[in-house]
């Protein structure tokens, strides 16, 4: 059994539900990032790959770190796991075609899946063997040690020996006669196959015409007129016959091959299909790897914390992606944040102008945190992190009417799974919750949410626009508040660490759109009849 590159420990319950992947993936555009970790149309990193693969014990995140760090010491690192990983989609495709039913063509594919084997195990036995004086961690020393131990004693040696004398065999045989009976009205009864030769056939002119679809030519041959010779079963007939006697030939012949298969296939086992997902996520770590450094990006690899949460640096992959392959990559600002969210804290809070980061933040500290529990490269300078069971995400939806409760009442409803499957260990990501509704509704349900997640002790992320909410919370020491600059009128995208501003950045955005801010206030004013401070508040 080859040891996974992923758990050092037993796998458990999955970080992020089957049920949750694609919320959590538009949500955070995770595409962004699998595109930069694939490389289309060969190899592709799925999101089910990338969150299936989540862990939530340190012990299995250090253990992929260190992998990742020895991986990254072999120059030719990227070229040898797509090779390997070439081989693994044909073995999968060949385990998708096998069909028990078809005794030949099955006894082909296994064949074909156990020279594929041996040319994954003899591949994964170079990619693990120490080069030069590299020093190598003791986990991938031990997994190089136990690929070398299986083909050594599995005997792989002698199966591509056996497997080059059946080819031996088999490639002498370059055709074969058969002779077929038919009846009065074409259909063939029986056949027989009359020799087996070392030369290859040539088509004769009856029997090219006989063999061919061309209705035509077939007419010519036929003796009796009233018989119906367009009759596709009377033509599928002679093929009929024909495979028959070529597998009973096979099934003679070639029970050598199934000796050999019965010998050595219990070698290949799912376990080795396994590594498809478990290597596709090193292949796309060292993608990532290989594009922050062609465009200059800070990386390190994220430290477990039990106490603070403290990232230097951090900037947004998506912004990175779209400054690269965008038409328009000059609109794409890649931006670092430093945050810091004590032990004491559980709640990050950030608000500011609209357009101002507040969701690109958001989106790059979910980014992060799923690229440090699977153990691969987080896009900051430095980044220590708290590791969770559980990760959920909240951002706004499109209307769904069928629901039949409205926008609030459908937001309510996920907001209230959520809280149900949370816990001491889970992290949810909000943003902008209860917008549907009007600002004082919306307040008050957003408090009254918070404080839900507070009392299971929940880490929660929160971007919102409602500025007074610091004030329906009594345990105002809980929560780490940021506020996206404007410096000068001009938004930074930089997070600073202060409480919400007093006022709304509406009038702001209404400017930089050409809209008469003054124009505005007195209709407010005339419709609502209240006052200009009112209107500012």
């Amino acid at each position: 059994m080859l040891k996974s590159l992923l758990w050092k420990t037993e796998k458990t319950a999955d970080v992020v539900a089957s049920e949750n992947k694609s919320v959590l993936a538009d949500d955070l555009k995770l595409t962004k990032l699998l595109s930069i970790m694939s490389k289309e149309p060969n190899i592709r990193m799925t999101k089910e790959i990338f969150l299936s693969a989540l862990a939530h014990e340190e012990i299995n995140i250090l253990y992929r770190q260190c992998i990742l760090m020895d991986f990254l010491k072999r120059p030719e690192i990227l070229s040898e796991l797509e090779g390997i990983l070439i081989l693994l989609e044909k073995m999968k495709n060949l385990h998708k075609m096998l069909k028990p039913d078809l005794k030949v063509p099955a006894m082909m594919l296994r064949l074909r899946k156990l020279e594929l084997y041996l040319g994954i195990m003899e591949e994964l036995e170079l990619v693990f063997t120490q080069t030069g004086k590299t020093k190598l961690s003791e986990d991938f020393i031990a997994i190089g040690d136990e690929i070398r131990k299986i083909n050594r004693v599995t005997g792989l040696k002698k199966l591509l020996v056996d497997i080059a004398a059946i080819k031996n065999v088999t490639e002498k045989i370059k055709s074969i006669d058969i002779g077929i009976n038919i009846d009065h009205q074409f259909d063939a009864r029986e056949s027989i196959i009359t020799s087996i030769n070392d030369y290859k056939y040539e088509k004769s002119n009856i029997i090219d015409k006989i063999s061919c679809n061309n209705e035509k030519e077939i007419k010519k041959l036929a003796v009796a007129p009233e018989i119906d010779i367009r009759n596709a079963g009377q033509l599928l007939s002679f093929q009929n016959v024909l495979y028959q006697e070529f597998e009973s030939l096979l099934n003679r012949e070639m029970h050598i091959v199934e000796d050999i298969l019965l010998k050595h296939e219990k070698l290949v086992t799912s376990s080795i299909l396994t590594y498809r997902d478990e290597i596709s996520l090193y292949y796309g770590a060292v993608r990532l790897v290989d594009f922050m450094n062609r465009n200059n990006h800070a990386k390190c690899y994220g430290v477990p914390s039990k106490s603070e949460i403290n990232y230097r640096g951090l900037y947004s992959m998506a912004m990175a992606f779209d400054s690269v392959t965008s038409e328009e990559r000059n609109k794409y600002l890649v931006v670092e944040n430093d945050l810091l969210i004590r032990k004491n804290e559980n709640t990050l809070l950030i608000t500011g102008a609209n357009d101002g980061g507040k969701t690109v933040l958001l989106e790059s500290i979910g980014i992060a945190q799923l690229l440090f529990q699977n153990g691969l490269i987080v896009p900051a300078k430095a980044a220590k992190l708290q590791i969770y069971d559980k990760i959920f995400s909240h951002f706004p939806k499109d209307e769904d009417i069928s629901i039949g409760a409205g926008r609030l009442g459908e937001e309510a409803g996920r907001v209230s799974k959520i809280l149900q499957a949370s816990g001491q260990s889970t992290l949810v990501l909000f943003n902008e919750p209860y917008i549907t509704t009007s600002p004082l509704e919306g307040l008050d349900i957003l408090v009254m949410s918070i404080k839900r997640f507070m009392e299971r002790g929940s880490k929660i992320c929160l971007v919102t626009h409602y500025l007074d909410i610091l004030s329906g919370i009594d345990d105002t020491g809980s929560i780490a508040s940021y506020v996206m600059e404007i410096k000068d009128g001009i938004r930074t995208y930089k997070a600073l660490q202060r409480v919400p501003m007093s006022k709304s950045h509406a009038i702001d955005v209404a400017k930089e759109h050409g809209v008469d801010a003054k124009g505005i206030i007195k209709m407010l004013r005339e419709r609502r009849n209240i006052g200009s401070g009112e209107v500012m508040q």
